[in-house]
């Protein structure tokens, strides 16, 4: 293990250039498939991705094996063993399964690219491989190392919710929700009926968005990126109360308003938006993201125009009072559209297993 630092780059050249690659495009596989050498990204941008993500990573070796030991001190002599004797196949499934479970996969990387090489197609092996190449961001590595996995058997509601995944991740919802069926034929889960949710709300699919998403909240109400889901797709179809119930269940009611004002926003609803942001104000006159928000929101909002009244005799001109909204005057969005600079809150959300996207807390 010393000799990790002076042996990582070769080594991540030699995987990330080994020809054979298999094809980049989902198929439901059910016979196994011939030998295969090892996967290579697709392009010359992909190679420099994965060599510098590879290069990274490897420098958290030390200070990964040191959180594994300092969570779970018992695992000393199952790690001495696993690093002194390359051989012992027990040991290392061990620790890899121990490094998957906490997120430490650079160390659980080194043990499975070592043990690569004397079985290339090893079910396990490679749905570990491609879950930590979608956690790195590599998804088309992820694809293949998924798609080998499945061809040799890994036939799961691990190994299909895995591939759902890296396809959510790819943006193919349609290929994500073809594996995402087959892993909820092995196990009803709340995280893939909630990705298959998500999947549905980026097809704009919102009837059957929400009765996904309704379901995993059922199964597991602790589920944040859920509730922040559904409450965009109520919103969607005009049920700004349960919209707004879903944030309150995902989060404390100050970031829940301001999360609420963001959806007005996006509907293009900028007085609503305003009274949602100067809420959660009141409740949390410090809270960043909702000043923030407010601030670039009133950038957005239209002057109110000046209404000169006749003025009686003796007395000076008045004008009407307002709490902000004059009759009749609509807000106008600029002509460049400046909202991309409102920020949807994610305190309180958690990451689990859903693609990235802001407000919805998904990973």
């Amino acid at each position: 293990m010393n000799r990790l630092k002076t042996q990582v780059l070769p080594g991540c050249v030699m995987l990330l250039v080994t020809s054979g690659c298999v094809s980049s495009t989902a198929h439901i596989m059910t016979q196994p498939a011939p030998p295969q050498e090892t996967v290579k990204p697709s392009s010359l941008s992909d190679y420099i991705r994965g060599v510098y993500k590879l290069s990274a990573e490897a420098s958290r070796h030390l200070e990964q094996r040191a959180t594994l030991l300092a969570e779970s001190p018992e695992l000393e002599a199952l790690v001495m063993r696993a690093e002194q004797d390359p051989q012992d196949t027990e040991a290392r499934s061990r620790l890899i399964a121990e490094y998957m479970s906490r997120k430490l996969y650079w160390g659980a990387y080194e043990l499975l690219t070592n043990a690569l090489p004397g079985s290339p197609n090893d079910p396990e092996n490679n749905l570990n491989l491609a879950e930590i190449w979608d956690a790195w961001g590599l998804y088309d590595l992820a694809l293949q190392y998924a798609e080998r996995a499945i061809s040799n058997g890994a036939a799961s509601a691990r190994s299909y919710e895995t591939m759902g995944r890296i396809e959510l991740h790819r943006h193919h919802p349609n290929d994500a929700l073809l594996w995402y069926s087959r892993s909820v034929e092995c196990a009803r889960t709340a995280s893939v009926l909630a990705n298959i949710g998500f999947a549905h709300m980026l097809k704009s699919e919102w009837e059957n968005a929400r009765v996904s998403l309704e379901e995993a909240t059922q199964l597991d109400d602790t589920l944040e990126e859920a509730h922040n889901n559904l409450a965009i797709v109520l919103s969607k179809t005009g049920n700004e109360t349960g919209a707004l119930d879903r944030l309150l269940r995902a989060s404390r009611p100050a970031v829940a308003f301001n999360n609420m004002g963001v959806l007005y926003l996006q509907s293009k609803q900028l007085r609503d938006a305003q009274h949602y942001f100067e809420k959660a104000l009141r409740l949390e006159p410090d809270y960043e993201v909702a000043r923030r928000n407010l601030t670039e929101l009133e950038a957005l909002l239209p002057s109110l125009p000046i209404i000169e009244l006749p003025a009686f005799a003796g007395e000076p001109a008045s004008f009407p009072e307002t709490e902000g909204v004059y009759p009749g005057v609509q807000p106008q969005m600029a002509a460049d559209d400046k909202t991309a600079n409102i920020s949807r809150d994610e305190a309180g959300t958690s990451a689990r297993n859903w693609p990235n996207s802001h407000l919805t807390g998904v990973k």
